[in-house]
């Protein structure tokens, strides 16, 4: 249950406040039941204990992407850095081609699908 799982990560953060995956995961679970703030806060604090993840960058812009309502600026700055990080990293070009085609920002869009 979500109950179960926030109560989890909660517990490992407390035992391991420098565990950067549990705030990852604590942030994911956060967003996806519409905790816009906590979720922020729980994903940014992941990234100031790992400011190269790439898949934390991309966790931070899904979660302004998908926020009610979404953030889009936002969600394309953080696409941004995780393309910067990691190159390669096809998922953020794809999230980040979505976003801008929601900001109707055609080209940049064009760009990230190419």
């Amino acid at each position: 249950s979500v109950r179960t799982s926030l109560s989890s990560f909660f517990h490992a953060v407390t035992f391991r406040p420098d565990y950067a995956k549990a705030y990852h995961a604590l942030g994911n679970l956060l967003s996806s039941q519409g905790h816009v703030e906590e979720a922020a806060t729980s994903l940014a604090f992941a990234l100031s204990l790992r400011p190269s993840s790439a898949e934390t960058c991309n966790s931070l812009a899904a979660h302004w992407h998908t926020s009610s309502p979404p953030h889009l600026d936002r969600a394309v700055v953080w696409y941004g850095h995780a393309l910067q990080l990691d190159p390669s990293y096809t998922g953020a070009y794809s999230n980040a081609g979505n976003a801008f085609s929601l900001l109707e920002r055609w080209e940049e869009a064009a760009s990230m699908y190419a």
